[in-house]
């Protein structure tokens, strides 16, 4: 199990590092994620089931999101190393919250709204210096 987690938060970063910030969060915060669960990320699959794992599989999960968290904050390139790393655990946050919110509700407009809001309030694709610092927007190679 310890191994499959690693392997699963693993292609996150890969595909956080693929496809640029923008297009992961909107690729995130999709239909298509939300009706995937089984697929999608392993951060809003288990998360709320890690305080009940073994220490191993936290560990795993707390190696996952640190890297993750490391590579979006080089994307973010803020001013500081802080105020991006600040950033990235912020948006991490927000975009696992945000799936997780959208899968649990049993209204469809709702999760389409909470998804809908939450790309809004990222915005990183209408901001030209967010765009900027990312660096690799809508690259998906």
């Amino acid at each position: 199990m310890a191994e499959a987690l690693s392997v699963a938060l693993a292609g996150n970063v890969e595909t956080l590092e693929r496809l640029g910030l923008s297009a992961y969060a909107e690729g995130y915060l999709s239909v298509r994620h939300r009706d995937a669960p089984g697929e999608g990320c392993a951060l809003a699959a288990l998360g709320c089931d890690m305080p009940r794992e073994s220490m191993l599989l936290r560990r795993r999960f707390t190696e996952g999101f640190r890297r993750l968290a490391e590579s979006m904050s080089e994307m973010l390139g803020a001013r500081s190393r802080q105020k991006s790393d600040e950033e990235a655990l912020a948006t991490i946050a927000t975009l696992v919250g945000a799936i997780i919110l959208a899968r649990a509700v049993d209204e469809p407009d709702l999760s389409a709204r909470i998804l809908a809001a939450t790309r809004a309030s990222l915005a990183f694709g209408r901001s030209g210096a967010k765009q900027q610092r990312e660096g690799r927007d809508n690259d998906p190679n």
